[in-house]
């Protein structure tokens, strides 16, 4: 009499832990199954359909960009308003600083210059900061795929609380680094990337840690905050960012790069800030997804080093022809062996 409860007992034990089991493994079924499922579909198809989504819906949330040991915390509101896009990216930490998009105009916003206009210079690697391109534009750039990189689906994972489908861009030679891109499964926006070095390691991080996607973004999430005065500067009377005078001058020397990457094309003068100074008449290098500058100081001989912050590398080489000694630095997001070359192909040509 007493057996038979017990018995009763095991028995509802035993029925527990095999719909458990059962359980768990239909949902580590479908778990493994998804990859399966998503690889199907055309990875580069996603990749347009994040350039396109990125681009059209309302979206707000809080991410972090690391790079070496530097980190910084900032807040993005992405709104469309009368078909227009309007972004506006708040660094959370160190000094306060705003990007302001409006359209195709884009203006910075710090204590220490005001209010500075960015407009075509938005997008360029090094020019101040590459965290403006974190949505709309940073994801275009994947979209406009390029020959040098294999991709592929790599399974999915969990960002900021919603599931996506890793993408994997992994480049078929030495002289750029790799990607993994994390894409809402619903939404197709890019949730995080991770640049990588030929080891894995990862170089450079951008991740949601809370979004919102389709809520109604107001105006004054989209307004300047920074520094009132000069945030209420219309942006059509905001400085323009200094350039570089342009290589082509009469009767001085220009400079030849005889050797870029393949799928690497000059997209013009380029400022870049951070890792170099003093030098001037950059050219500015990119294949789509990355890019690099390369400067070139006559009658300098600034020694040969090399140095890396997170993804950004800066290799200074001093040459010598009948002319005399200059020196060549690169600077970008490529690897040494990849800045190397380049610094090693830059020749003299005299201008008529």
């Amino acid at each position: 009499m007493i057996t038979f409860p017990i018995i009763c007992q095991s028995r509802k034990k035993i029925s527990t832990r095999v719909v458990l089991v059962l359980c768990a493994c239909a949902f580590m079924g479908s778990f493994l199954l998804a990859p399966v499922l998503v690889a199907a579909e055309d990875p580069e198809q996603w990749l347009m359909d994040m350039s396109d989504n990125s681009a059209q819906l309302n979206y707000s949330g809080s991410l972090v960009y690391t790079q070496g040991s530097r980190m910084d915390t900032m807040r993005i509101y992405h709104g469309i308003k009368e078909g227009v896009q309007h972004e506006r990216l708040v660094h959370m930490n160190g000094q306060p600083r705003e990007f302001i998009r409006r359209g195709n105009s884009v203006v910075y916003i710090d204590g220490v210059n005001g209010v500075t206009s960015l407009d075509g210079q938005a997008g360029r690697a090094g020019a101040y900061f590459s965290e403006t391109d974190f949505s709309s534009s940073y994801a275009a750039r994947f979209a406009a795929l390029r020959e040098p990189y294999e991709v592929s689906f790599d399974g999915r994972d969990r960002v900021a609380g919603r599931e996506v489908a890793l993408i994997t861009l992994m480049p078929k030679d030495h002289y750029r680094h790799g990607f993994e891109l994390a894409l809402d499964k619903s939404t197709k926006l890019l949730l995080r990337s991770l640049m990588m070095d030929v080891n894995g390691r990862v170089l450079e991080r951008f991740e949601y840690t809370q979004i919102d996607i389709g809520n109604e973004i107001a105006d004054a999430d989209l307004a300047p905050e920074v520094l009132n005065k000069l945030a209420s500067k219309p942006i059509g009377q905001a400085q323009k960012a200094p350039r570089t005078q342009s290589r082509q001058h009469a009767g001085s020397a220009s400079w030849h790069v005889g050797w870029v990457p393949p799928a690497f094309t000059l997209s013009g003068d380029a400022r870049v800030s951070g890792l170099v100074s003093g030098h001037d008449r950059p050219l500015m290098y990119s294949d789509g997804l990355t890019a690099f500058s390369v400067f070139v100081e006559d009658n300098a001989n600034l020694g040969q080093h090399s140095r890396r912050r997170g993804a950004t590398m800066a290799h200074t080489l001093v040459k010598e022809d009948k002319t005399g000694l200059f020196s060549v630095t690169v600077v970008g997001e490529i690897p040494l062996v990849a800045a190397e070359k380049i610094a090693n192909s830059v020749t003299r040509a005299q201008v008529k």
